[in-house]
């Protein structure tokens, strides 16, 4: 993935991360607790060699060399039981020498690569005192068995091995097991990167679009605008309302001013919204778009092309009327077939009648060409409520008949496959989108400004209109 991918997804699961970080943070504080604190006390032993009066410098260096070499051996024998028994019975220590031993540490620290006579012995217990004087106890033991027992020579004569305790343990004062500080952040940083983890794992086992950022990290569409998706009767309501008044969300007239800058080259101008799948948004968006560019002025049409479920007719109430497909079979025409909506300059065309042949076949005659180009020379802009690119043929025969296709994307439903998916076919038949425009957009604001100002304003007549072309245009002169 991009950095930008990266940072898209933390800043839409940053809670995720930082939870994760604190649960980290309170397990430690709990571990902390019910784990008994650990201390370590550490003595420091020097095994040397006593110097015989007039011994010359071989002798002396013989000497040194025997110690150090010793000191390997003296450390395999700190944890045996010839030095722990005793330890146990003097400290009257409730543990078996197995125990005391795999508490014990000892080594023989090196300089250059080569053996000191030194010998470090730690020992850890949950008591300072106590970890003091095992060590403490511990060097002892050993002093006198080595200097008393391995390297007492026979008769009377004194050894020439000594053993000197250089550095006595003393009871620590901080636990070794760290504070309560460390096990807190050692807990966050467990937590904060098992959040890093989950976060990204899902998000590449989740194929959804969430963001403009994914997006653009599967497709080069330029991106319109967005729209939230709202339920059926909402929308209902809300577009109603929206024709009284002759005004739309800020988002809406985004998307508006988007599509008129590519009018700007002059030209017919038509345009079919199309999603991957039912759902997404596409009639909502289409109608939407329509009122806003016929408030500025605009003549427009609206083109219901989802036979199948004709939902602009029973969003906008016109019930069971002639449409695209008597058109198409040539039982009326396109100006007789439009309903007029609104008091603006807006006529939506419904889907139809039902029809034994297949849609797609219709919607690839010549009829349906002739028609567009009729519109286009007529009207402003001709705006298209396609069916899912994905369910049928409808959408991609449509889409050879108009000069802006665009995609319908819903946030958080649409996965990149769909996206692909939808780009790809359409490729294949010769067709191509001009951009995107995002659905399911700020869920948290009302798609509709100033709802309560707008509804009071006076001289509007409720519903939609319903007037042939001819009488409406008489009508409004």
């Amino acid at each position: 993935m991009k950095l930008s991918t990266y940072i898209s997804v933390l800043k839409r699961a940053w809670i995720v991360v930082v939870a994760s970080g604190l649960i980290g943070t309170c397990i430690g504080f709990v571990i902390y607790a019910y784990s008994p604190p650990k201390f370590e006390a550490s003595t420091k032993l020097y095994v040397g060699v006593t110097a015989v009066e007039g011994a010359d410098a071989g002798t002396l260096a013989a000497g040194a060399s025997f110690a150090r070499q010793s000191v390997a051996s003296y450390v395999q024998i700190v944890t045996s039981a010839r030095i722990l028994d005793p330890v146990i019975e003097d400290l009257s220590l409730n543990v078996s020498v197995n125990e005391l031993a795999a508490k014990t540490e000892v080594f023989a620290p090196l300089s250059a690569g080569i053996n000191t006579s030194l010998m470090q012995i730690t020992v850890e217990n949950s008591d300072p005192d106590l970890a003091s004087e095992i060590a403490n106890s511990i060097a002892f033991n050993l002093a006198r068995t080595i200097v008393d027992d391995f390297e007492q020579p026979e008769g009377n004569a004194p050894g020439q091995v000594t053993v000197d305790n250089i550095q006595p343990a003393l009871a620590p004062t901080m636990p070794s097991s760290g504070s309560l500080a460390l096990f807190g952040l050692i807990g966050a940083l467990f937590g904060v990167s098992a959040g890093f983890l989950l976060t990204f794992a899902v998000n590449r086992l989740n194929t959804r679009i969430h963001t403009t950022t994914d997006l653009r990290n599967v497709s080069s569409l330029p991106i319109f605008g967005g729209l939230r998706l709202e339920t059926e009767a909402r929308i209902a309501d809300r577009l109603q309302e929206a024709v009284r008044v002759g005004t739309t969300e800020r988002s809406v007239q985004n998307i508006c001013t988007h599509l008129s800058l590519l009018a700007t080259g002059g030209g017919p101008q038509s345009f079919a919204f199309a999603g991957g799948h039912a759902g997404f948004g596409t009639t909502t968006t289409t109608l939407a778009v329509a009122m806003e560019m016929a408030h500025r002025g605009s003549s427009v049409v609206v083109i219901d092309g989802d036979s199948g479920e004709s939902r602009i007719a029973k969003i906008l109430g016109l019930g069971s009327k002639p449409g695209l497909i008597d058109v198409l079979q040539s039982t009326t025409s396109y100006k007789e077939a439009l309903v007029g909506f609104g008091q603006d300059d807006m006529y939506v065309l419904p889907s139809g009648s039902a029809s034994p042949e297949v849609t797609a076949d219709l919607l690839s005659r010549s009829e349906m060409t002739h028609m567009m180009n009729s519109m286009t020379r007529e009207f402003d802009y001709v705006f298209v409520d396609c069916p899912p690119v994905l369910g049928s043929a409808d959408a991609l025969a449509i889409a050879k008949t108009v000069t802006n296709p665009l995609l319908i994307v819903a946030l958080g439903n649409t996965t990149t496959a769909q996206v692909k998916a939808c780009i790809e076919l359409f490729g294949n038949f010769g067709a191509q989108f001009t951009g995107a425009v995002l659905t399911r957009v700020c869920s948290q604001r009302q798609y509709w400004e100033h709802r309560d100002t707008l509804a009071a304003a006076p001289g509007r007549r409720r519903g939609p209109g319903r007037y042939s072309v001819a009488a409406r245009r008489t009508r409004k002169k």
